[in-house]
C-alpha cells in the first residue's frame, strides 16, 4: 500500500506487503492485527488509528520500521480480543495487548528508525525488535511516549528533555 500527495487511505487488519506514506498524506488504521511482510514506511503526513482509545493496533514487521517525520497518533489495544471495526465491513481481527510493534528479523538485518518532531506525536505500546538496534530521534517537546523499547540496541537522540520512568503498575502484560 502506498499512499502519497494528499491522497486519504484507510486499512484494515490484515497482511501487507508494505506499507509506504509520502507527503502531506493521511493514513488511518482500523484497530487490528496488521502483518507486514516488507518494509513500513512513514515519511510524513499524518498516521493514526481510529476507534476509541483502548482501540488500538499491533503491527508484525519483517522489514525495515522507518517513521520519518509527520504527526504519528498511534496506540496499542488495551485488553485482548477481538474487533469488528468497522463492523460493516464483517471482519474480525485479533488484538494483541500492550504490543505496539514486533520486528521479526532475526540476526538484526533490518533498521529501525523513528524521527519525530511533532508535538503532536502519540505512542502508547511496546516496541520490540529483540535482535536489532532502535533508534529514536527527535527535538519536539511534550510528545506523549506511553512506550517500552526493547532492543538490542536503543539509542534515544535529540533536544526534547526526555524522561524515563518505570511504573510496574502500567506494564504492558506478556513482557
Amino acid at each position: 500500500v502506498k499512499v502519497q500527495g494528499s491522497q486519504i487511505a484507510t486499512l484494515s487488519g490484515g497482511t501487507y506487503q508494505s506499507i509506504t506514506t509520502l507527503g502531506s498524506s493521511t493514513l488511518t488504521m482500523h484497530p487490528g492485527l496488521y502483518c507486514i511482510e516488507g518494509n513500513l514506511d512513514i515519511g510524513g503526513g499524518t498516521w493514526k488509528v481510529d476507534g476509541n482509545m483502548d482501540d488500538g493496533i499491533t503491527l508484525f514487521v519483517k522489514g525495515n520500521v522507518t517513521i520519518n517525520g509527520g504527526v504519528v497518533q498511534i496506540r496499542a489495544p488495551l485488553s485482548a480480543g477481538w474487533t469488528t471495526e468497522p463492523a460493516s465491513y464483517g471482519y474480525t481481527y485479533p488484538t494483541l495487548p500492550g504490543l505496539l510493534l514486533y520486528v521479526d528479523s532475526p540476526g538484526g538485518a533490518a533498521a529501525v528508525k523513528i524521527n519525530g518532531n511533532s508535538s503532536n506525536d502519540y505512542f502508547r505500546g511496546t516496541i520490540n525488535y529483540p535482535y536489532g538496534d532502535i533508534t529514536i530521534n527527535g527535538n519536539a517537546e511534550n510528545v506523549q511516549w506511553l512506550v517500552e523499547v526493547i532492543g538490542n540496541t536503543v539509542k534515544i537522540n535529540g533536544t526534547a528533555a526526555t524522561d524515563i520512568t518505570y511504573n510496574g503498575n502500567n506494564g504492558f502484560p506478556g513482557f
